[in-house]
């Protein structure tokens, strides 16, 4: 840095100012209506993180772990929570999009209809093009608009940072090559690092037969030991509630879960449920205390996401104290249902 009474100052100014043309640039873009200049922008956590972590070392090193360990060590805490982004986003779609999409790419290029392919089938041409080298969708390739809203979210995926996404989310799973073939349409747009992939199971049938399905995925090592024996899976409650009726759909979630931790038990895969659950009761809403604890035990292992619908966040997280509040609700019954969880029904 030089000689300076300044130091810590002169070295973060840089990073402190490209923050600040951040924020300028992202509101007059949005004022405009236009893309932002990406060369502008802060495009990583890491450029903020590694000068923060050198100021943290430094500061150590030199005696002054009172600074280090006050507003650096908060600082740095904050930026591995928030992250530049606040909150990641999920992508969603429905599975007949993605066979649809693959069934017109087969077709262009004149190979088998993928819809007529028997499940087997699917799963092992999805398996070879996957670990194909040789890309199997053209950059030029001719799409309907139906098709070509699904195939641009994945290339758009491809071009976002991978700390702004969350996880790719299917609605209406009900087989392995639905979970499978966005698998391949992650690595045929260009997707570096894949999303993590999450079968939402919701309809009544579905749910009876969700233990089926994981089973078989898991049946693949290499898609285990792709996303390193973890998955995430969501159980929906309308849809379900819809189907059979309240109590019905809630026994079904139950049962689904306790097969489902079987099955991931036997595969040695570390599970993480997500309940697509919130506001009115015909949603799954409730009480977060007592429905995180009726789950089934052994269910909640230190970790649990659940979706807060809109309806619900004003009441929720209108105020500081509410969403503290709210928050700790989360945490006493997470840590609860972990280290004393409900007995097994009998």
């Amino acid at each position: 840095v030089g000689k300076t009474w300044e130091p810590y100052r002169v070295f973060l100014r840089p990073i402190r100012n490209k923050l600040q043309q951040t924020q300028r640039e992202i509101e007059v873009s949005l004022k405009n209506k236009r893309s932002p200049n990406t060369k502008l922008l802060v495009n990583s956590m890491d450029e903020i993180l590694e000068p923060l972590n050198d100021v943290y070392d430094s500061l150590s090193s030199v005696n002054c772990e009172i600074i280090a360990n006050g507003i650096v060590l908060n600082l740095i805490r904050l930026c591995h929570t928030f992250g530049l982004n606040l909150a990641k986003l999920d992508i969603r779609q429905e599975s007949s999009r993605h066979t649809s999409l693959i069934n017109a790419v087969c077709l262009k290029l004149g190979l088998k209809e993928y819809t007529s392919l028997t499940e087997k089938e699917k799963i092992n041409f999805l398996t070879r093009e996957f670990k194909s080298k040789r890309p199997l969708i053209p950059n030029n390739i001719k799409l309907n608009n139906v098709d070509k809203e699904t195939w641009d979210t994945f290339k758009m995926i491809a071009e976002t940072q991978k700390e702004f996404i969350g996880a790719y989310v299917i609605s209406m799973t009900s087989k392995v090559s639905d979970v499978l073939s966005v698998l391949l349409l992650q690595k045929e747009s260009g997707v570096k690092n894949p999303l993590r992939i999450v079968p939402l199971f919701e309809t009544l049938s579905d749910l009876e037969n969700s233990h089926i399905i994981i089973d078989n995925l898991f049946k693949n090592n290499w898609y285990t030991n792709l996303y390193k024996n973890e998955q995430e899976i969501m159980i929906g409650y309308s849809d379900s509630s819809k189907d059979a009726g309240k109590f019905a759909a809630s026994w079904a979630q139950y049962c689904a879960q306790e097969e489902l931790c079987r099955v991931a038990r036997k595969h040695k895969v570390k599970l993480n449920f997500f309940h697509g659950r919130g506001g009115s009761v015909g949603r799954g809403g409730g009480p977060v205390y007592a429905a995180l604890l009726s789950q089934p035990p052994g269910t909640i292992k230190g970790k649990t996401r659940v979706t807060e619908h809109g309806e619900v966040i004003q009441q929720k997280y209108g105020s500081e104290s509410m969403a503290e509040y709210s928050l700790g609700t989360y945490i006493g019954a997470v840590l609860e249902a972990t280290l004393s969880p409900s007995d097994k029904p009998q």
